[in-house]
């Protein structure tokens, strides 16, 4: 007889130390989860997570060059070598990498190999076939050739009062979508979401959310209908696109979302939601698209905090805080990795949790 995997089931969980530097999580089209790391050499490493197999390994950053002489000793610290920045391309063919000290590279995960690319600003995310970037430099957005660097689009009303700091490509690269922070930090001001076409630059849909500070995150459905985003005054907000029309909003007491991700299918939305001022921790909810409701809510890295050694934080510290949330492209599992913060010794050092658990139930 056949039993249900409840929605919520832990499936693996992973600690990595502090020394060890992380990148970006992301599910393979083989179904392994796998994550980026960088060696004391600055090397990039691909790995199984669940296995622990290395499955590609990338060399070619040099960091602390001066006047394009390597040093003879690499600062191998965490401390300097968290000064980087590693995505992964949406087909997961691709992985962008920047290491302080060196431009901005490209790889193949297949084969590990440089992709030939041009220097472009320091803000930019690859198109979802990893044949261009969109590349954001003071109030400036355009979509560039990846390999030549050659501007094929500028991107039209730009943003005059705030800074764009969060791009995201639609899945079929036909619209991209910015969010904008304000200047100064601390003075609160109209944080917008903004969506251009990538072929015509024409501004298609705007919208602003009042008196924040940040936008948190972009997620567009697989589909590319619909538009979800995060920011300090709302949980969740969904637009259809192109007819910028408003789907639905979630508004809670829960905290503010970090992060959000919609599902392969794009019935759901996972987000992970912080409160500063009860918890300090993170929570991870589903929303269900079609009606607003909240169907599940996953408490794992907050229980992981809330078992630990008390700390003396004070008011609003981020003691554990989601920062990465990743559908399996089958839709049933999702994987979640959480910063936290404990106590050790005299030091207060940082631990990076991963888990995989169930999203929706089904027989085994």
């Amino acid at each position: 007889m056949s039993k249900n995997t409840p929605i919520g089931t832990p499936l693996f969980t992973s600690t990595l130390k502090e020394e060890v530097v992380a990148g970006s999580v992301a599910w393979l089209p083989n179904g392994h989860l796998c994550m980026v790391t960088v060696d004391a050499h600055y090397h990039l490493v691909v790995w199984n997570i669940v296995s622990g197999d290395v499955v590609q390994s990338f060399q070619g950053h040099m960091p602390y060059a001066v006047n394009n002489v390597i040093p003879d000793a690499y600062d191998d610290s965490p401390a300097k070598r968290w000064d980087t920045s590693i995505t992964w391309s949406p087909n997961r063919r691709l992985i962008s990498s920047f290491v302080r000290g060196d431009r901005r590279r490209v790889w193949e995960v297949s084969s590990g190999k440089e992709t030939p690319s041009a220097e472009f600003p320091m803000r930019w995310v690859l198109s979802p076939d990893g044949s261009r970037v969109a590349a954001v430099e003071e109030n400036r957005l355009g979509i560039y050739e990846l390999a030549s660097g050659r501007l094929l689009t500028q991107m039209q009303h730009m943003p005059q009062r705030s800074r764009i700091t969060t791009l995201a490509w639609s899945p079929d690269g036909h619209w991209l979508a910015g969010g904008t922070g304000t200047v100064n930090i601390g003075y609160p001001d109209d944080v917008e979401i903004r969506v251009w076409e990538t072929d015509s630059g024409r501004l298609i849909g705007r919208e602003s959310s009042y008196g924040s500070e940040w936008t948190a995150n972009l997620s567009w459905s697989p589909d590319g209908t619909l538009l979800a985003y995060s920011s300090e005054s709302v949980n969740i907000a969904v637009h259809e696109v192109p007819s910028w029309h408003h789907r639905a909003t979630w508004r809670s007491d829960t905290g503010t979302t970090r992060t959000l991700a919609f599902s392969p299918d794009g019935r759901f939305i996972a987000c992970a939601c912080f409160n500063a001022f009860e918890t300090g921790c993170s929570a991870i909810y589903l929303w269900e698209v079609a009606t607003g409701e909240i169907c599940f809510i996953y408490r794992d890295h907050e229980a992981r905090e809330r078992n630990t050694p008390a700390i003396n934080w004070p008011l609003g510290a981020i003691r554990s805080s989601v920062n990465q949330i990743t559908w399996a492209l089958d839709g049933k599992r999702v994987a979640s990795v959480s910063s936290f913060r404990k106590q050790e010794k005299d030091d207060v050092i940082t631990i990076r949790d991963i888990h995989i658990w169930q999203a929706v139930e089904e027989a085994t």
